[in-house]
């Protein structure tokens, strides 16, 4: 989602703030592509981010309104609407020197609208001039995007790692002082790889 702040699930302080407040976290059973897996399944796994652990499991959010208030930018509702939206899943885990990190996985009404809301909230947190952002390549997953923001007027930063896989976008985001430098997103890379390689092609068939 998508983490953070202003109107939108990627970042922007308004939203850390709800982030922050929020909770949802779960463990990842093994799925097949025979078998229908849980949204809420899809998160990161206990293990896949260095240094963090999952604080609760994850929770079913089964609105596009329910999801957008939860970041704490209802206005992102409609959005989400008009993108297709149809559930997402919200998990949370707890690191290291105080930092959060949160994994959000949302589901669209096809690969298309996923794909398409990947690149809709990159660029619209590539454009924050609230921060000063840093694109990050991530290699190994189709199309995924990679964003550290260094956030001008808060000692919460962020890191965020976002792609898409069959209807499905992932979003995974840590929060937190100097989370914005390189060795937060190389975590973040490298837990999202882990994910992908665990979740692709396996979520086709995925229910609430």
């Amino acid at each position: 989602m998508s983490a953070m702040p202003r109107s939108r699930l990627g970042p922007r302080l308004t939203v850390v703030a709800a982030l922050m407040a929020a909770a949802g976290t779960a463990g990842l059973a093994g799925a097949t592509s025979v078998k229908a897996v849980s949204v809420t399944q899809l998160p990161l796994q206990a293990g896949e981010l260095t240094g963090f652990h999952v604080t609760a499991p994850a929770t079913l959010i089964p609105t596009a309104a329910g999801f957008a208030s939860q970041l704490g930018t209802p206005a992102e509702a409609a959005k989400l609407r008009r993108a297709g939206f149809r559930q997402a899943s919200s998990e949370q885990l707890a690191g290291p020197a105080k930092a959060v990190a949160f994994s959000f996985v949302m589901q669209f009404r096809d690969a298309a609208a996923a794909r398409s809301e990947v690149r809709r909230v990159y660029r619209r947190d590539l454009g924050d001039k609230t921060a000063i952002p840093r694109a990050a390549s991530v290699p190994g997953i189709p199309g995924a995007l990679g964003l550290a923001q260094d956030f001008k007027k808060s000692s919460t930063d962020q890191s965020y790692v976002i792609f898409a896989d069959g209807p499905y976008e992932y979003f995974s985001t840590i929060l937190g002082a100097g989370a914005q430098k390189s060795p937060t997103m190389a975590k973040l890379i490298a837990a999202a790889r882990a994910q992908y390689k665990r979740v692709h092609g396996q979520a086709a068939g995925a229910r609430g």
